[in-house]
Protein backbone atom coordinates (compact mmCIF):
# COMPACT_ATOMS: atom_id res chain seq x y z
CA UNK A 1 0.00 0.00 0.00
CA UNK A 2 1.14 3.00 -1.11
CA UNK A 3 1.17 6.32 1.19
CA UNK A 4 -1.88 8.48 -0.07
CA UNK A 5 -3.21 5.17 -2.36
CA UNK A 6 -5.97 3.12 0.08
CA UNK A 7 -8.15 2.24 -2.25
CA UNK A 8 -6.86 -0.29 -5.59
CA UNK A 9 -9.06 1.77 -8.10
CA UNK A 10 -8.39 5.33 -6.52
CA UNK A 11 -11.16 6.34 -4.90
CA UNK A 12 -10.50 8.21 -1.42
CA UNK A 13 -11.64 5.77 1.09
CA UNK A 14 -10.34 8.54 3.72
CA UNK A 15 -12.47 10.82 2.23
CA UNK A 16 -16.05 8.56 1.98
CA UNK A 17 -18.94 9.35 3.60
CA UNK A 18 -19.49 5.73 4.84
CA UNK A 19 -16.63 4.83 6.36
CA UNK A 20 -17.23 5.81 9.75
CA UNK A 21 -21.08 5.32 9.63
CA UNK A 22 -19.90 1.19 8.76
CA UNK A 23 -17.59 1.37 10.41
CA UNK A 24 -14.90 0.32 7.26
CA UNK A 25 -11.43 0.31 7.11
CA UNK A 26 -11.70 0.86 3.55
CA UNK A 27 -10.59 -0.67 0.49
CA UNK A 28 -7.48 -2.28 1.01
CA UNK A 29 -7.51 -2.44 4.79
CA UNK A 30 -10.20 -5.18 4.20
CA UNK A 31 -8.52 -6.92 1.34
CA UNK A 32 -11.15 -5.22 -1.34
CA UNK A 33 -14.13 -6.20 0.98
CA UNK A 34 -14.99 -2.83 2.19
CA UNK A 35 -18.69 -2.29 3.69
CA UNK A 36 -20.80 -2.81 0.83
CA UNK A 37 -19.22 -6.46 0.01
CA UNK A 38 -16.74 -7.75 -2.10
CA UNK A 39 -15.39 -5.31 -4.76
CA UNK A 40 -14.50 -6.73 -8.31
CA UNK A 41 -12.15 -4.10 -9.21
CA UNK A 42 -10.31 -4.66 -6.03
CA UNK A 43 -10.20 -8.37 -7.03
CA UNK A 44 -9.21 -7.78 -10.29
CA UNK A 45 -6.20 -5.74 -8.87
CA UNK A 46 -5.64 -8.75 -6.71
CA UNK A 47 -5.48 -11.34 -9.08
CA UNK A 48 -3.17 -9.54 -11.77
CA UNK A 49 -0.71 -8.58 -8.17
CA UNK A 50 -0.62 -5.09 -8.76
CA UNK A 51 -0.94 -2.31 -5.72
CA UNK A 52 -3.05 -0.29 -7.88
CA UNK A 53 -4.98 -0.14 -10.90
CA UNK A 54 -2.78 2.41 -12.17
CA UNK A 55 0.09 -0.14 -12.14
CA UNK A 56 -1.80 -2.58 -14.25
CA UNK A 57 -0.96 -2.54 -18.04
CA UNK A 58 -4.48 -2.75 -19.21
CA UNK A 59 -4.89 1.09 -17.49
CA UNK A 60 -7.45 2.28 -17.82
CA UNK A 61 -9.64 -0.58 -18.96
CA UNK A 62 -13.57 -0.52 -19.21
CA UNK A 63 -14.91 -1.55 -15.84
CA UNK A 64 -12.85 0.99 -14.22
CA UNK A 65 -14.35 3.60 -16.58
CA UNK A 66 -17.73 2.09 -15.94
CA UNK A 67 -17.66 2.41 -12.40
CA UNK A 68 -15.72 6.05 -12.49
CA UNK A 69 -18.49 7.24 -15.16
CA UNK A 70 -21.44 5.85 -13.91
CA UNK A 71 -24.44 8.16 -13.48
CA UNK A 72 -25.63 6.85 -10.41
CA UNK A 73 -22.37 5.52 -7.91
CA UNK A 74 -19.84 7.14 -9.88
CA UNK A 75 -17.13 9.27 -9.11
CA UNK A 76 -17.91 13.57 -8.31
CA UNK A 77 -16.04 14.55 -10.41
CA UNK A 78 -16.48 11.98 -13.44
CA UNK A 79 -13.08 10.11 -13.86
CA UNK A 80 -11.57 11.07 -10.20
CA UNK A 81 -10.56 7.69 -9.37
CA UNK A 82 -8.82 7.56 -12.66
CA UNK A 83 -6.87 10.74 -12.98
CA UNK A 84 -5.91 10.05 -9.05
CA UNK A 85 -4.25 6.80 -10.27
CA UNK A 86 -2.39 8.21 -12.61
CA UNK A 87 -1.05 11.18 -10.56
CA UNK A 88 0.18 8.61 -8.22
CA UNK A 89 1.59 6.21 -11.13
CA UNK A 90 3.26 9.37 -12.23
CA UNK A 91 4.57 10.39 -8.84
CA UNK A 92 6.01 6.85 -8.48
CA UNK A 93 7.70 6.53 -11.62
CA UNK A 94 9.30 10.28 -11.12
CA UNK A 95 10.87 9.03 -7.78
CA UNK A 96 12.32 5.71 -9.13
CA UNK A 97 13.51 7.71 -12.23
CA UNK A 98 15.39 10.32 -10.01
CA UNK A 99 19.08 9.37 -9.88
CA UNK A 100 19.52 6.76 -11.90
CA UNK A 101 20.87 5.91 -15.34
CA UNK A 102 18.68 6.93 -17.91
CA UNK A 103 20.15 4.47 -20.44
CA UNK A 104 19.19 0.73 -20.21
CA UNK A 105 21.09 -1.62 -20.35
CA UNK A 106 19.94 -3.25 -23.78
CA UNK A 107 21.05 0.54 -24.78
CA UNK A 108 17.42 1.90 -25.20
CA UNK A 109 17.07 5.50 -23.73
CA UNK A 110 14.37 5.53 -21.40
CA UNK A 111 13.55 8.93 -21.01
CA UNK A 112 12.72 8.66 -24.46
CA UNK A 113 11.15 5.61 -25.12
CA UNK A 114 7.28 5.10 -26.00
CA UNK A 115 6.97 3.55 -22.37
CA UNK A 116 8.56 6.12 -19.82
CA UNK A 117 5.14 7.60 -18.52
CA UNK A 118 4.76 4.10 -16.32
CA UNK A 119 7.94 2.75 -16.26
CA UNK A 120 10.90 4.56 -14.15
CA UNK A 121 13.43 2.18 -15.99
CA UNK A 122 15.43 -0.99 -15.69
CA UNK A 123 17.87 0.71 -13.20
CA UNK A 124 15.14 0.96 -11.21
CA UNK A 125 13.44 -0.31 -8.14
CA UNK A 126 10.14 0.06 -10.61
CA UNK A 127 10.56 -1.73 -13.81
CA UNK A 128 7.28 -1.71 -15.05
CA UNK A 129 8.66 -2.36 -18.82
CA UNK A 130 6.15 -4.29 -20.81
CA UNK A 131 9.13 -6.41 -22.73
CA UNK A 132 10.39 -7.56 -19.80
CA UNK A 133 6.98 -8.97 -18.70
CA UNK A 134 7.31 -11.48 -21.19
CA UNK A 135 10.56 -13.03 -19.16
CA UNK A 136 10.36 -14.61 -15.39
CA UNK A 137 10.56 -12.35 -12.69
CA UNK A 138 9.88 -9.33 -15.25
CA UNK A 139 13.68 -8.88 -16.47
CA UNK A 140 14.56 -9.11 -20.22
CA UNK A 141 17.52 -11.13 -21.28
CA UNK A 142 19.80 -8.04 -21.61
CA UNK A 143 19.14 -7.05 -18.14
CA UNK A 144 19.69 -10.93 -16.87
CA UNK A 145 23.09 -11.58 -19.15
CA UNK A 146 24.44 -7.94 -18.16
CA UNK A 147 24.25 -8.28 -14.62
CA UNK A 148 25.58 -12.19 -14.67
CA UNK A 149 28.61 -10.87 -16.71
CA UNK A 150 28.99 -8.09 -14.07
CA UNK A 151 28.81 -5.55 -17.06
CA UNK A 152 27.20 -1.98 -16.63
CA UNK A 153 25.06 -2.95 -20.09
CA UNK A 154 25.26 -4.66 -22.82
CA UNK A 155 27.69 -2.38 -25.07
CA UNK A 156 30.33 -3.71 -22.65
CA UNK A 157 30.23 -6.82 -23.74
CA UNK A 158 32.14 -8.21 -26.69
CA UNK A 159 29.60 -10.43 -27.59
CA UNK A 160 27.45 -7.56 -28.41
CA UNK A 161 27.48 -7.10 -32.52
CA UNK A 162 26.00 -11.03 -32.62
CA UNK A 163 23.99 -11.17 -29.82
CA UNK A 164 20.55 -11.95 -30.40
CA UNK A 165 19.36 -11.72 -26.74
CA UNK A 166 15.86 -10.25 -25.75
CA UNK A 167 15.56 -6.80 -27.65
CA UNK A 168 18.17 -7.68 -30.03
CA UNK A 169 15.94 -10.62 -31.37
CA UNK A 170 12.85 -8.37 -32.43
CA UNK A 171 13.28 -8.23 -35.99
CA UNK A 172 11.76 -4.70 -36.38
CA UNK A 173 13.56 -2.74 -33.43
CA UNK A 174 16.81 -1.80 -34.30
CA UNK A 175 17.16 1.37 -31.94
CA UNK A 176 18.55 -0.93 -28.98
CA UNK A 177 21.30 -2.77 -30.88
CA UNK A 178 21.74 0.63 -32.55
CA UNK A 179 22.18 2.34 -29.63
CA UNK A 180 24.34 -0.18 -27.46
CA UNK A 181 26.50 -0.67 -30.46
CA UNK A 182 27.31 3.70 -30.68
CA UNK A 183 27.90 3.72 -27.40
CA UNK A 184 30.64 1.11 -27.31
CA UNK A 185 32.54 2.71 -30.26
CA UNK A 186 31.53 6.15 -28.53
CA UNK A 187 30.54 6.48 -25.13
CA UNK A 188 27.23 7.65 -23.18
CA UNK A 189 28.12 11.49 -23.58
CA UNK A 190 28.13 11.21 -27.21
CA UNK A 191 25.70 9.06 -27.53
CA UNK A 192 22.95 11.33 -25.87
CA UNK A 193 24.55 14.75 -27.92
CA UNK A 194 23.85 12.56 -31.27
CA UNK A 195 20.45 11.50 -29.68
CA UNK A 196 19.38 14.61 -29.23
CA UNK A 197 20.41 16.36 -32.89
CA UNK A 198 18.73 13.61 -34.48
CA UNK A 199 15.22 14.48 -32.34
CA UNK A 200 15.92 18.23 -32.49
CA UNK A 201 15.93 17.36 -36.24
CA UNK A 202 12.75 16.12 -36.45
CA UNK A 203 13.56 12.36 -35.75
CA UNK A 204 11.45 10.43 -33.79
CA UNK A 205 12.78 8.24 -30.95
CA UNK A 206 12.24 5.10 -31.55
CA UNK A 207 10.13 5.24 -34.54
CA UNK A 208 12.61 7.17 -36.72
CA UNK A 209 15.31 4.90 -36.36
CA UNK A 210 13.32 1.68 -36.22
CA UNK A 211 11.35 2.46 -39.52
CA UNK A 212 14.53 2.82 -41.51
CA UNK A 213 14.34 -0.86 -42.30
CA UNK A 214 17.41 -2.62 -41.19
CA UNK A 215 20.42 -2.09 -38.59
CA UNK A 216 22.38 -0.68 -41.02
CA UNK A 217 20.77 2.41 -41.77
CA UNK A 218 19.33 2.99 -38.73
CA UNK A 219 23.38 2.95 -37.59
CA UNK A 220 24.37 4.91 -40.60
CA UNK A 221 20.98 7.30 -39.45
CA UNK A 222 22.97 7.77 -36.05
CA UNK A 223 26.56 7.79 -37.70
CA UNK A 224 24.89 11.26 -40.07
CA UNK A 225 24.56 13.27 -36.46
CA UNK A 226 27.04 12.14 -35.12
CA UNK A 227 29.46 13.41 -37.99
CA UNK A 228 27.42 16.72 -38.31
CA UNK A 229 28.99 18.59 -35.81
CA UNK A 230 32.36 16.08 -35.23
CA UNK A 231 31.16 15.62 -31.71
CA UNK A 232 34.01 13.24 -31.19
Amino acid sequence: MYKGMDSYCGLSCEECEYREEFHCGGCMATGGNPFYGPCELAACARRKKVNFCGECKDFCCEMLHRYSYDDEEGDDPKGARIERCRQMKDYLVQRAKAGTDPIARCGQHCTHCLQSQWCGGCRSNYACCSFGTLFPDGQCENVVCSKQRGLDGCYECFDLPACSKGYYNIQTEYIAKVSAIFIQRYGKACFEETLKKAMDDGVAYPKGFNQTGSLRAAMELMEHYRMQDDLF
